[in-house]
């Protein structure tokens, strides 16, 4: 009897929870009824296929995961500005319906409507005329073709189609991406220059071997590849040479991946300001800012490395400092501890020496005065009047020598073997420009412990 009763309750509760399984399941369905009813279109942004609007009188398409303007021209989409259309579909809802009679539609802006939107899948249209704002909250009035109903809804609906044509067309000059580039070209009235990527750096090939500035060229690909047309002047252009094209003025070239496509831009005459531009893979003819243009005018100089000290110059256990007729030699110890060794012994002031080094770091050329000198007695080179070296465990890592001044921002400079003569801010020279009280702790010599290391 016991286990009969039993078997009768285990019914019942498997009974109930099937029943509350299938009430929330009947709760979830109903819950995403309404919030489909409640969308203004019920489309997914990935399902949209084509969107046409007015008054941009735009008609773009999408081909497989990009979109392409087909009216009022031909063109590359700004695939981000029409995305964000067809993804609003996916939260923007009906707030209230405000009228359901055609004869009001003029009250709300919608006889004539002041934007239409068609938005096309593979298996529905369906179009939206946009009205007027609504005198209370970020709402617009709008209906959909088919239905009488006037419905608030969120004010973005107006906001993302009232734009040109412009506005939805990508405008990127020269589209690459960056990591791809193994190669680069670029001239202008400077010369031509041609460099390569060789790892993480770059070297110049062209018109000399040269270590390239991998910051300064990082910058002017950066440059390129966000760089945004101010405005297409010519579609189909017949004459180049109108636009100072057929000759080009600069021009830029980048090579990609293992199968070295080529992107190509061309710059030509400057009109109110802006300069005539394309892209030699397309037709049109577009405009530039001239601060763009700019970043395109560099030399052969601005594209060398500047830097005169390895950034491992900082783990530097000795230093050798000749100021004039006095020379300075200071160690650190395995603690990190530095000590003067030359001319007396004394512990050295460890910010000082750390400092040092942390200028002979950052210290870059702002020019060459030449890469093969006759002589360095014009700059002062001949007889130094600072000389620093730097060792790491009895390796030679810096040998810098500061000459004379240029002007009176700079001086000349020249590292180790290297015939370069740079020129540097003199900044450098009076940081370097010490004494022996500058370096050590006054009246404090080294223990007997360190001077038996």
């Amino acid at each position: 009897m016991k286990f009969r009763t039993t078997l009768i309750f285990a019914a019942l509760l498997a009974l109930g929870i099937v029943g509350v399984v299938y009430l929330n399941k009947q709760d979830a369905r109903k819950e995403e009824a309404k919030k489909s009813s409640e969308k203004i279109l019920d489309y997914s942004g990935k399902t949209i296929s084509e969107i046409s609007i007015w008054p941009a009188g735009l008609i773009a398409r999408r081909d497989s995961s990009n979109w392409r303007i087909l009216e009022p021209v031909q063109a590359d989409a700004d695939d981000a500005v029409i995305n964000t259309i067809a993804d609003m579909f996916e939260w923007a809802k009906t707030e209230r319906i405000v009228s359901s009679d055609p004869n009001a539609y003029h009250s709300f802006g919608l006889l004539p409507p002041r934007g239409v939107l068609v938005v096309k899948s593979s298996t529905n249209q369906d179009t939206l005329y946009v009205g007027d704002d609504s005198q209370i909250g970020s709402f617009v009035y709008a209906r959909k073709a088919g239905r009488p109903d006037v419905f608030l809804t969120s004010s973005s609906l107006w906001t993302n189609i009232n734009k040109t044509a412009f506005d939805f067309r990508d405008k990127n000059i020269l589209s690459f991406q960056q990591s791809q580039v193994n190669s680069l070209e670029i001239k202008n009235t400077q010369g031509l220059f041609k460099l390569i990527k060789a790892g993480s750096d770059w070297e110049m090939q062209y018109p000399k071997s040269y270590r390239g500035d991998s910051k300064k060229i990082d910058e002017i690909m950066n440059r390129v590849a966000y760089q945004r047309a101010a405005e297409f002047v010519d579609e189909q252009p017949v004459q180049l040479a109108a636009y100072g094209l057929d000759e080009p003025a600069c021009k830029f070239s980048v090579t990609l991946g293992d199968h070295r496509a080529q992107k190509t831009l061309i710059i030509g005459k400057m009109k109110d300001g802006k300069y005539y531009a394309q892209d030699i893979a397309k037709p049109p003819v577009f405009t530039v800012d001239s601060s763009f243009v700019h970043i395109l005018r560099v030399s052969a100089a601005d594209l060398r490395n500047k830097k005169l000290v390895e950034s491992f110059i900082a783990q530097a256990d000795l230093v050798e400092l000749t100021v004039q007729d006095s020379t300075y030699v200071c160690s650190k110890d395995t603690a990190n501890h530095w000590s003067v060794t030359q001319p007396v012994r004394r512990k050295a002031k460890d910010w000082k020496l750390s400092s040092i080094l942390t200028e002979l770091q950052t210290l870059t050329a702002t020019g060459f005065a030449s890469d093969d000198p006759q002589s360095l007695q014009p700059y002062g080179l001949n007889k130094p009047r600072i000389q620093c070296r730097a060792s790491l465990n009895g390796e030679r890592i810096l040998d810098l020598a500061l000459g004379s001044d240029k002007d009176a921002e700079t001086l000349y400079a020249k590292k180790g073997d290297d015939r370069t003569v740079y020129i540097v801010k003199k900044d450098i020279f009076h940081k370097l420009q010490l004494r022996l009280t500058d370096l050590a702790d006054p009246d404090q010599a080294v223990q007997a412990s360190t001077q038996d290391n």
